[in-house]
């Protein structure tokens, strides 16, 4: 049987990796693996207060359009959450600290990579 090549991929995943396959002739099949949910659990509230109060001193890393989201949500929740420096994985989370906070991240990744946070 021919190999095959699939893409797990979450439902608000952005179509880099299809585009690309399309692009060199790839084919694949694309399944929706897991459910982004956005906003954070009483629980993750409480234990992000248990941490204040934060302060223009701590950082906030961030992977994602879904976690800028979550990080203006919690703005209004935790203590010197507004202050926090935002660190940005690439160029699509920069651009979403960019339209959804109205704010520039303080520092980013060179590449998406985990060696280069």
């Amino acid at each position: 049987a021919a190999s095959k090549t699939l893409l797990l991929r979450g439902n608000l995943a952005l179509d880099t990796l299809p585009n690309l396959f399309e692009e060199v002739g790839q084919d694949y099949e694309a399944v929706v693996t897991y459910n982004t949910i956005e906003g954070a659990t009483d629980a993750a509230i409480q234990q992000l207060q248990n941490l204040g109060p934060f302060s223009g001193k701590d950082w906030v890393c961030l992977f994602s359009p879904s976690g800028v989201r979550s990080l203006g949500m919690l703005r209004e929740q935790v203590d010197g959450f507004r202050a926090t420096k935002k660190f940005s994985i690439g160029t699509t989370t920069s651009k979403a600290i960019d339209e959804v906070l109205a704010e520039k991240a303080e520092a980013v990744a060179e590449s998406p990579t985990a060696s280069c946070l």
